[in-house]
């Protein structure tokens, strides 16, 4: 048997090739699973999220997920998660609401969560990399079809996904319907999937398929990619000093609710940073209607805002020292060809590119518009780095291309030899398979590409300089990072974040909290409302304020704030001042503005018993005050009973914080009824508030009373006799006849024909008996016998005499043993006691 036949039976068999329709669409299930992970992703963030809430309106440990989020809100968590998937792929969330009274409205919300970008990229990096090494592409063309069916199965499921599961409210006639589903979503998530999944089926694999491209588009990507590689470092490298800093930062302001929440926006916290450390400048407007509000902070010089003006320009020295280690890697992307200035442009044209996307990402805007059959109106507000940010940007580019040029060399050449050449590997020129330069399995390796022109140091002074650069280096970096964080903290903890807290409890209904931020200077004996109990009942609170301006000087600092009550808004100044300052903290204390103001209270019992949004209240030195129009004597010491009808008025004052109190007054009595009046104290208000209590005899009083008056008009009816002639202020019966002396009487009948109607007056004795007065006159017959006792008329007959008599009720009501009676006072003329 010739030889070559004996090897061609010792050759294996050829493996079977691959059916080109089942790597594709392996890609796209993985792309399905992608999207579905991404999904859990964010509704394990939104659930971490409302945890941290949780824990910030609890104060305690971080609680299970049942306790953050209740069980009927399962299904609202769920479609927030889906509506910020959508969002994080460059949706923008739009949706109407309606409410009663035919408002219709729309609104457009833009904010991407950059860390769930990020996420998505991740995660879609990493199935490119699972799947090429569990079904490698065997030609380029298989490698596009796996990466792209990825990325068509990931954008259509999480755009099913948004579809299916929009944010949704509708309760007291009002309906919400939200959602960031749409093309541009879908578009993003097609080509972020596709192209991170290319990248990641190339990580670690030498033998991946690689397209071969032209002379002139390699020659152009070998002059853009050093430029790129630059960029990308340059936003790593701030990056990774930023992103912890503000998330400390943030954690130690806002708790729990910022730390588990960050995925959400730690984004837009480093992209500000880095949009300030660059002089980009932040802009904010808002708009409601034609009425227009713009501003610009740079934080440089004084602007108002959470970064100080050491801390903006930390981060300048920040940028700095980051554009030098990008003009570095410039250097030694390019290699050989570092100092070659026809490649000027490459540096200035990348970094503005990053510049357009970081404008375009972290740029936040909502708008809102209504209509109603009073008429209509929008509302717009938006907020994110300068529209020439890109420029700026660019002329960072310029000056990482300068770095590269003239402090690169230098650098470069005090590093040791093992180590440049391992920098040269990492980021040194990249060579691009060309149409007529593909490589042979068979042909050598490649030298490595050139290194860049460096100068030459002894080995004694290239060790200094190596260390000399580590210390400074590591130095700068920590004190950097520790600055921007300590800058970031304090910033949260300024002038106006003191206000801030304060108000938040205001507007949540902690008064306690309030005022152990903010004192009201008022004694605590007269605190009774400013308690939580009390406060927390009130309606028509604060519902809403937003800090105007921040104007420093020294220690001291006024904050404008306006603030929303019912509709109505107002502004107030708070005056705010430095209480011992230390490194880490400026201790910020209000002096003035506290929103505590007085109310007034009216009753007219004696030592009222006064209740508060249904609770018992008490307050220091009620002033006590005597009506001129009470009768005669009303000015002598009280002798009634507590909590009953008085002769004069009690006036109460409290403190109280903006809302409405409902007052009323515990007679302790069924007789009297208590009186109820609501007091809103308004923000803005000169006058205090104020409230009238006016008990009034109740309907038990009044059927007991008017069964003593029975019973008295009964005893007068009944009487046989004429009394002997008295006073006219003796008298018995409202009906009466004297007897003269002289003569004799006999069969005396009375009877009332009309009884007398009455009304319980206002007048009200020190004694505490209440006044009754006539409201119509009855009427009462009376005959009797009489004749003359004299001795010439002895034996004369008895004459019979009738008369009719009116009844006016004159007298006073009181109360014994805790019974009303009637006390009949002729012609209402009433000494107290008696």
């Amino acid at each position: 048997m010739p030889a070559d036949s004996a090897n061609a039976e010792a050759k294996p068999p050829a493996p079977a090739p691959a059916n080109r329709f089942t790597i594709p669409w392996q890609g796209a299930a993985a792309g399905v699973a992608a999207g579905l992970a991404f999904f859990l992703l964010c509704l394990a963030t939104v659930l971490l999220a409302a945890a941290g809430g949780a824990v910030e309106s609890v104060g305690k440990s971080v609680p299970a997920v049942g306790d953050a989020v209740a069980s009927e809100a399962a299904g609202a968590v769920a479609a927030i998660a889906a509506q910020l998937g959508a969002m994080a792929l460059l949706g923008s969330a739009e949706g109407h609401a309606s409410a009663a009274f035919g408002v219709q409205g729309s609104a457009s919300i833009f904010a991407v969560p950059a860390g769930l970008t990020l996420v998505a990229a991740l995660l879609a990096l990493a199935a490119g990399a699972l799947q090429a090494r569990f079904s490698p592409a065997t030609s380029v063309a298989v490698r596009a079809a796996q990466a792209g069916a990825f990325g068509l199965g990931f954008a259509v499921a999480t755009t099913v996904i948004a579809v299916s599961a929009p944010v949704r409210s509708a309760s007291s006639g009002a309906a919400v319907d939200l959602s960031a589903a749409g093309f541009v979503p879908f578009l993003v998530a097609l080509v972020l999937g596709a192209g991170m999944a290319w990248l990641g089926s190339g990580m670690g694999r030498a033998q991946v398929p690689k397209p071969a491209v032209g002379p002139q588009v390699a020659r152009l990507a070998a002059m853009v990619l050093p430029g790129a590689k630059a960029c990308a470092v340059h936003l790593l490298a701030f990056s990774v000093i930023a992103v912890p800093a503000a998330w400390i930062a943030g954690g130690i302001q806002g708790g729990w609710g910022a730390t588990l929440s960050a995925l959400l926006w730690l984004g837009h916290a480093a992209a500000g940073a880095f949009t300030i450390g660059h002089l980009g400048g932040i802009t904010s407007g808002s708009a409601f209607g034609a009425v227009r509000n713009e501003g610009l902070y740079y934080f440089l010089a004084g602007d108002s805002g959470p970064v100080p003006v050491w801390a903006a320009w930390l981060l300048v020295v920040l940028a700095i020292l980051v554009t030098m280690v990008a003009g570095t890697v410039l250097a030694l992307a390019r290699g050989a060809s570092s100092q070659d200035w026809r490649h000027t442009w490459v540096g200035p044209v990348v970094y503005g590119l990053a510049g357009l996307a970081i404008l375009g990402l972290f740029h936040v805007s909502m708008s809102a518009s209504f209509s109603a059959f009073l008429g209509a109106g929008s509302v717009q507000a938006s907020a994110g780095p300068a529209g020439w940010f890109p420029l700026v940007l660019a002329a960072w580019g310029l000056l990482a291309e300068a770095a590269s040029r003239v402090l690169a060399p230098s650098l470069l050449a005090a590093l040791p030899g093992p180590v440049l050449v391992r920098l040269g590997r990492g980021f040194g020129p990249t060579a691009v398979p060309a149409h007529d330069a593909a490589p042979s399995p068979s042909a050598p390796p490649a030298p490595a590409a050139a290194l860049p022109a460096v100068g030459t140091l002894s080995p004694r002074a290239r060790k200094r300089a190596l260390v000399a650069l580590a210390v400074v280096v590591g130095v700068g970096l920590l004190v950097g990072a520790g600055a921007v964080a300590l800058a970031v903290v304090k910033a949260g903890r300024g002038p106006d974040a003191v206000v801030r807290a304060y108000l938040d409890d205001v507007v949540a209904g902690r008064a306690q909290g309030a005022m152990g931020k903010v004192s009201p200077n008022v004694p605590n004996e007269s605190r009774a409302l400013l308690s939580d109990e009390i406060y927390g009942k009130a309606g028509g609170r604060i519902d809403r304020y937003s800090v105007v301006s921040t104007e420093s000087k020294g220690t001291s600092s006024s904050v404008v704030v306006e603030l929303s009550q019912g509709g109505r808004t107002e502004r107030t100044t708070f005056m705010v001042s430095k209480r011992d300052p230390n490194v880490f903290d400026d201790n910020w204390a209000v002096d003035s503005g506290s929103l505590v103001r007085p109310v007034k209270v009216t009753v007219n019992t004696k030592n009222p018993k006064m209740t508060a949004n249904g609770s018992a209240v008490t307050a220091a030195g009620p002033d006590v005050n005597v009506g001129s129009s009470y009768s005669l004597g009303s000015a002598s010491a009280q002798t009634g009973p507590d909590g009953w009808l008085s002769d004069r008025t009690t006036t109460l004052t409290f403190y109280a914080l903006p809302g409405q109190y409902t007052f009323g007054v515990d007679t302790g009595s069924p007789l009297l009824d208590g009186a109820k009046q609501r007091a809103t104290v308004a923000i803005g208000a000169q006058a205090p508030a104020s409230a009238t209590l006016k008990a009034a005899p109740s309907k038990e009083f009044r059927d007991q009373l008017d069964a003593s008056v029975k019973a008295f008009l009964d005893h007068c009816a009944a009487r046989t006799a004429l009394p002997a002639s008295t006073g006219f202020t003796d008298a018995e019966c409202p009906f009466d006849r004297s007897g003269w002396s002289g003569y004799d009487y006999r069969n005396v009948h009375w009877s009332i024909t009309k009884a007398p109607t009455y009304a319980v007056g206002d007048r009200v004795y020190p004694d505490g008996a209440v006044a009754v007065e006539p409201k119509t006159t009855g009427t009462a017959e009376l005959s009797y016998q009489s004749k003359s006792t004299s001795s010439y008329a002895k034996d004369s007959p008895y004459t019979d005499t009738k008369d009719t008599l009116s009844i006016s009720l004159y007298g006073v009501a009181k109360v014994k043993d805790g019974k009303a009676e009637f006390q009949f006072v002729p012609y209402g003329i009433y000494k107290p006691g008696s």
